[in-house]
């Protein structure tokens, strides 16, 4: 059912491609959305798996390219049984962004 309401949303083929799972349902955050792939068509949005080499002004993924943005989600994904086996923290973020004007900031959380 979810690949057939991404294969509606979607129908850019590379676009599909880099949404479609490769893991069996439940070992990744479920997104309970309506507007997600609905937002991910509209222009200019970009979706960039690549990893990231650097962000200075803009950022420079590991493929040499620079991507001008003026917003980065940073989706890392996490473990998804950890709070089953007893860990306090389910999800660990080590680092976050924020944007003001054409400034990116990047601040290490302890």
């Amino acid at each position: 059912m979810a690949l057939s309401h991404l294969d509606y949303r979607i129908k850019d083929d590379a676009l599909r491609e880099k949404l479609t799972p490769t893991y069996p349902l439940g070992c990744k955050r479920t997104l309970v959305t309506s507007d997600f792939y609905k937002s991910l068509v509209r222009d200019p949005v970009d979706l960039v798996t690549e990893p990231i080499a650097r962000v200075t002004r803009w950022v420079m993924t590991t493929d040499g390219v620079e991507h001008r943005v003026d917003a980065i989600v940073w989706a890392t994904g996490f473990r998804a049984s950890d709070y089953l086996q007893g860990s306090t923290s389910p999800v660990s973020t080590t680092a976050s962004c924020t944007m003001s004007g054409a400034t990116l900031q990047r601040r290490t959380l302890g």
